[in-house]
């Protein structure tokens, strides 16, 4: 309910129900409180995330069943020649959603003969386990032996959302700014320049830097 701003500063009233954009800067570890408090207040329906952050030189994560802790050692070899692993990751500082973090699409594989199998919510009492709050399971398959498979690095890299424009971007863009040349209609939910401003903000970042990378060794 207020005062909405065409492409020309004319001054619209409007009584109804309208998408609104929040812009929030700062420290990388305060915008992950911000965004599950967001997360707790807001269902995720609701809100949507747009993160821009430089990359994370490093985010704590274990491997499962290892002793050290960024060699997987125990991998299961099944009959047709894979092997599955997992690994433990802390996720708390990345300012994104759980759901970002829980599709796979928004990951890349280093190599074509690995792929991430599933990722899912992680608890655990162990005190050596407890920070870690994903769980990560990948396979890797080499060769058409068992003996074939050879040693290899494995890394799992999180895309960033810059690299492409999310789809309730475009949803609410009206990039002509006329929708409202006749006056206020509620069935009009876009907002002129909104992509324009959050391709501006694009700009300053490199979209291409992945988030966070993890490396991890297969001996």
């Amino acid at each position: 309910h207020g005062i909405y701003y065409n492409k020309t500063n004319q001054e619209i009233k409007v009584d109804g129900k309208r998408p609104y954009f929040v812009w929030f800067f700062g420290d990388r570890a305060l915008l992950a409180k911000v965004a599950e408090s967001i997360s707790g207040i807001v269902s995720e329906n609701k809100a949507d995330y747009l993160v821009g952050i430089p990359g994370y030189e490093y985010t704590p994560f274990s491997t499962v069943g290892s002793k050290h802790e960024f060699h997987y050692t125990k991998a299961k070899t099944d009959n047709n020649c894979k092997f599955t692993g997992h690994f433990l990751a802390d996720l708390h500082s990345l300012p994104v959603s759980k759901e970002y973090i829980l599709d796979k699409n928004n990951y890349v594989c280093g190599d074509d003969s690995y792929s991430i199998d599933k990722i899912e919510e992680y608890s655990d009492k162990d005190p050596k386990h407890k920070s870690y709050n994903y769980k990560f399971t990948f396979s890797v398959k080499k060769g058409k032996k068992k003996s074939e498979i050879a040693p290899t690095l494995v890394t799992i890299s999180m895309k960033p959302m810059l690299s492409r424009t999310p789809g309730w971007v475009t949803k609410y863009d009206d990039p002509e700014g006329e929708d409202y040349d006749n006056g206020y209609k509620s069935s009009k939910l876009r907002t002129f320049g909104l992509k324009s401003l959050v391709d501006g903000i694009t700009d300053f970042y490199n979209p291409e830097q992945y988030y966070t990378t993890f490396k991890i060794k297969i001996n």
